[in-house]
């Protein structure tokens, strides 16, 4: 621009006044604000996002945990339910084995619980019944105890053959004791 064209306009090219200052200098606050408000809002959004991932990481382990004991709970409700059944198992073989099994040898109580004892199954040549050797009734009480172990019972198999093969481990163990 010429001297001439700055004389006759010398808004163009005349140094900024005090209020082109200061509206500028206003303009700029404002896009600062703008800037902060903005990276504010993103802070705020950011923050928002963190709060909604941990509470529904929250909601799903409090959900885990509420499965869980209802798993636990419904477990205890079985295992009462089988202590109950087993009792009462226990008590019907009680009652029948009882009275018999105190009266039984240690031959006789294996015969009665189906584990074969070699020698004595019956009338000899002589027609007298004979004795089971000690070999053959230890043979007889390992094959006993191998087969009514409680620990050897699967957990497949019904509370009523653990429960009996339990009971019948224990006479035979207290029959060889008195053996």
């Amino acid at each position: 621009m010429s001297r001439f064209e700055c004389a006759v306009s010398m808004s163009a090219c005349a140094p900024p006044d005090r209020a082109a200052r200061e509206a500028s200098a206003a303009y700029q606050a404002d896009a600062e604000a703008w800037v902060a408000r903005r990276e504010s809002e993103e802070a705020l959004a950011l923050e928002r996002q963190r709060v909604a991932a941990r509470e529904a990481s929250q909601r799903k382990l409090r959900k885990q945990q509420a499965e869980r004991v209802a798993e636990v709970r419904g477990n205890d409700k079985a295992a009462a339910t089988e202590a109950k059944e087993a009792d009462k198992v226990r008590r019907n073989f009680t009652r029948k084995w009882e009275s018999r099994a105190n009266t039984m040898q240690l031959p006789a109580a294996l015969r009665a619980f189906g584990i074969d004892v070699e020698g004595g199954g019956g009338a000899g040549p002589s027609g007298v019944h004979e004795k089971p050797t000690a070999a053959a009734l230890r043979k007889a009480y390992r094959q006993a105890v191998l087969r009514f172990h409680p620990d050897r019972q699967s957990a497949a198999s019904s509370v009523r053959e653990r429960v009996e093969a339990e009971e019948k481990f224990k006479i035979i163990t207290r029959k060889m004791d008195e053996w």
